[in-house]
């Protein structure tokens, strides 16, 4: 195996930076140690070797100078992230001159928009749940295929299993999966162009208090029973949430739900008190441990969880699975 880092981060540093004092450390809240306490950047929401591929699935008659850290090192560190933290950067940029009184700043103009729609879809795809949800709906049907071909042996004795068996996929072939997810050319343009024709408004806070989480981007339904379509990019009443930074929300809106909002399109507003709240308080209930802050003030997730019933129960929602055959 070519030598890599051993923590490899599904949210990269470049991001996490946004929301430190000092560009090395977070302050974190944990789900699971029910605690709070400083953690270093390289240390923070990664996990050992998450994207490398185990050699016997690399094909070396085809990609010659393929190793089991491409994913890694040639493609996200040093394509894509390298693209994610120049516009991360631009985005602080126009909102630091905003605060200065100008009324009209270029954010982004067309296709860095175009660009940063299609690198919000591969953030979302990258993650750990994205790669549980899908590795389980595989177990799903391998587990449903081998029972149908054991029930076919038993009726039907010369029924030949060796098809059915090759199928079957081990657990290292999960990254592999994932990869071909969120690396996939055709579902990263198509949730793309649902998010550029939204409406993006950045929303500003004064109180450098914005959290983010190990699960940042969030999508919230405004009207009830939708079909998730592009991972639930395309639906109707969709409000996508996503913190840039200490003091920097990027709220994405349906387009045709929300028309009363087109006249704030790709412009700065104001973050008031009650909307930092309700957002801060989004990233923690569907954070899948962590969540992170410049300050070490989670004050709010310990009222969210009084007003949940018990300060020693965090708040954890079930992921959304893919069923197979009705399981």
């Amino acid at each position: 195996m070519a030598k890599a880092n051993v923590r490899q981060h599904f949210i990269p540093q470049c991001y996490l930076r946004n929301f430190s004092e000092n560009k090395k450390f977070v302050f974190v809240h944990s789900k699971k140690n029910k605690k709070n306490y400083p953690q270093a950047i390289e240390k923070t929401a990664c996990l050992n070797y998450f994207y490398t591929i185990p050699e016997k699935y690399i094909k070396k008659e085809f990609l010659k100078d393929i190793d089991t850290n491409f994913i890694e090192k040639k493609i996200l560190a040093n394509n894509i992230e390298s693209f994610y933290s120049a516009l991360l950067s631009k985005i602080i940029q126009a909102a630091s001159i905003w605060t200065l009184g100008n009324n009209y700043v270029e954010i982004l103009n067309k296709k860095e928009r175009d660009l940063f729609a299609a690198l919000i879809a591969i953030q979302y795809l990258r993650m750990p749940n994205i790669r549980d949800k899908y590795w389980s709906a595989q177990r799903k049907v391998q587990k449903e295929r081998n029972e149908i071909v054991s029930a076919m042996q038993n009726a039907y004795k010369n029924i030949d299993s060796s098809v059915a068996n090759a199928l079957n996929k081990e657990e290292d072939y999960s990254p592999v999966l994932h990869s071909e997810i969120f690396l996939d050319e055709e579902l990263i343009t198509n949730i793309q162009d649902q998010i550029t024709k939204k409406i993006w408004i950045y929303k500003m806070s004064n109180k450098e208090a914005v959290y983010t989480s190990d699960n940042p981007i969030l999508l919230k339904s405004h009207i009830e029973k939708q079909t998730p379509f592009y991972e639930g990019f395309g639906m109707n009443g969709v409000e996508i949430i996503f913190p840039i930074s200490k003091n920097i929300i990027l709220t994405i809106w349906d387009e045709k739900t929300f028309v009363d909002r087109k006249t704030e399109n790709n412009k700065f507003g104001n973050l008031t008190d009650v909307e930092l709240r309700q957002y801060n308080c989004y990233q923690y209930i569907w954070a899948d441990d962590e969540v992170y802050s410049i300050k070490n003030d989670f004050k709010l997730i310990e009222l969210l969880k009084i007003a949940n019933g018990n300060i020693d129960t965090e708040i954890i929602r079930e992921r959304p699975r893919i069923k197979v055959n009705g399981k």
